[in-house]
């Protein structure tokens, strides 16, 4: 059992709940904005970045420099590591 099921194993510290309201209110504080780069960026409208769609946009956020391809890949699979937990 985990979070994802309503169940915490783990005592949450006093930096661990700052860490989750610093990391909450930075996303309710940039929700529209998230959303909005969501939308331009899923070229395919399927409801996910691919590797293309992430390197575009992080082209975008680079000032127009593609990031190289190794460092795009780090940030999906840390992505999808954080979500798997």
């Amino acid at each position: 059992a985990d979070a994802r099921d309503g169940e915490v194993s783990e005592s949450l510290n006093v930096e661990d709940v700052q860490t989750a309201v610093n990391t909450w209110q930075a996303y309710k504080d940039n929700q529209l904005q998230i959303d909005e780069v969501f939308e331009k960026y899923d070229t395919d409208k399927n409801g996910a970045l691919d590797f293309d769609d992430m390197k575009l946009m992080l082209t975008d956020l680079n000032n127009g420099v593609p990031p190289p391809d190794d460092e795009i890949q780090v940030c999906v699979c840390v992505c999808v590591c954080v979500r798997s937990e």
